[in-house]
């Protein structure tokens, strides 16, 4: 969930189009990509300090070829495992979205 207002300043995420050649993108808020989710054809970019959030939503949103910008919001868990071994032992869990199931249902006890 992101709580209201809680973002990585200085960064957006930016869904473009398989056509679109994203250096150019980037040229255009003089950013410098630091992350790429090809799954998603999503492109994490980094902000100069004279280039606001919404300023660069501004401009990217009229570039044909982005689908979409938005600022690269900060997420928390709501339900963390008691379980100790969670983080340094499991893998599963995570892989399987089984954090967003936690969100719906943590099961029963009996």
């Amino acid at each position: 969930m992101i709580e209201s207002g809680e973002i990585v300043e200085q960064e957006v995420l930016v869904k473009i189009s398989p056509e679109v050649n994203i250096e150019e993108i980037v040229d255009q808020v003089q950013g410098e990509i630091i992350e790429t989710i090809p799954e998603i054809s999503v492109v994490r970019i980094s902000l100069k300090p004279e280039m606001t959030v919404s300023q660069a939503i501004a401009i990217l949103k009229k570039i044909e070829g982005v689908d979409y910008v938005e600022p690269n919001g900060i997420c928390y868990m709501d339900l963390i495992p008691d379980d100790t071994d969670y983080a340094t032992r499991q893998w599963a869990p995570q892989l399987t979205g089984a954090e967003e199931a936690w969100d719906t249902t943590t099961g029963d006890n009996s």
